[in-house]
């Protein structure tokens, strides 16, 4: 007998610890880790009585996905115990909690590796830093913030420096180790828990610094122009260092958009490759439109 409350406590205990979205603290009790006597005992008291079929589905709510199973699972199971047939059933139920426990853990790897599979959708798989499909989303949701609030936001387009030069030079994957490099150099200025950067382009990449004004944009971009250049390559015994153009922009107002500051920042990068590479220019959105409206 104390078998059969093993068991159905066990199919108890697994459909307890699947929470509403299927969450990731799933553990499944597996044969050879079966709830102590304890447990049992607490748990033939809490069936004892005519109300055991509403206690069975007490926690319904608690349960997430493969829920008609478990319950009609421990349903059967509690009807049979309860009857006094057990000793009839011990072995197909025996196997029934094993193939659950099998079920559950399956659904909780499919879980995970949706998980994964989305993470990696909005990610570039070279650098690891949010791709042009995040980023583009990122940018959408920060301006509604920022209209809303009347905050600065900024952004950040920058382009490294003579890179088909680099490629065709030490080949595919020294370029690759360089696009890395300055990933992480980006993401070590960027500050983690405001600024988005991502690699938007083949060599370029982006950054979006949200509550910064122009000033603020500025001085990021010097300190990355600066990381940068710091940085060393080795390829065959010869030696080099990479730079970047940077352009920048930031605006404040109601009339804040990502297509306007997507525009401004490239427009403002293009100057920057035009007057010698290896620098930062930066001007408001304001001014832009101001410029270009004169123009």
């Amino acid at each position: 007998m104390e078998s059969a409350v093993r068991v159905f406590v066990t199919i108890m205990m697994m459909s307890l610890t699947l929470s509403c979205d299927g969450g990731a603290a799933l553990q499944v009790p597996l044969p050879g880790g079966l709830p102590p006597i304890a447990a049992i005992a607490d748990a033939r008291a809490a069936l004892a009585g005519p109300n055991h079929a509403m206690r069975l589905f007490s926690h319904a709510q608690l349960i997430g996905y493969g829920a008609p199973l478990v319950l009609a699972v421990m349903a059967l199971a509690g009807t049979v115990f309860l009857a006094g047939a057990w000793h009839k059933r011990e072995a197909q139920f025996q196997a029934l909690s094993r193939q659950l426990a099998m079920m559950t853990f399956l659904a909780k790897l499919s879980r995970e590796r949706e998980a994964e599979f989305r993470a990696l959708s909005l990610t570039d798989p070279l650098t690891c830093l949010a791709n042009r499909r995040r980023f583009m989303a990122e940018l959408s949701e920060e301006v509604t913030r920022a209209r809303r609030a009347s905050r600065p936001m900024s952004l950040l387009m920058c382009d490294i420096d003579h890179f088909k030069k680099i490629n065709d030079t030490y080949g595919h994957a020294v370029g690759d180790e360089v696009l890395r490099q300055i990933a992480r150099a980006l993401a070590g200025v960027a500050r983690s828990d405001l600024d988005i950067a991502a690699r938007v382009g083949g060599e370029e990449f982006a950054i979006l610094a949200v509550e910064t004004d122009l000033e603020g944009a500025r001085v990021l971009a010097e300190r990355i122009r600066r990381t940068v250049a710091a940085l060393s390559f080795r390829c065959g015994g010869e030696q080099f260092n990479v730079t970047v153009s940077i352009g920048v922009t930031s605006h404040t107002g109601a009339n804040l958009d990502g297509e306007s500051l997507l525009e401004a920042a490239d427009s403002l990068l293009y100057r920057a490759k035009n007057s010698g590479r290896h620098r930062v220019e930066a001007a408001s959105l304001r001014d832009i439109v101001t410029l270009s409206a004169a123009s």
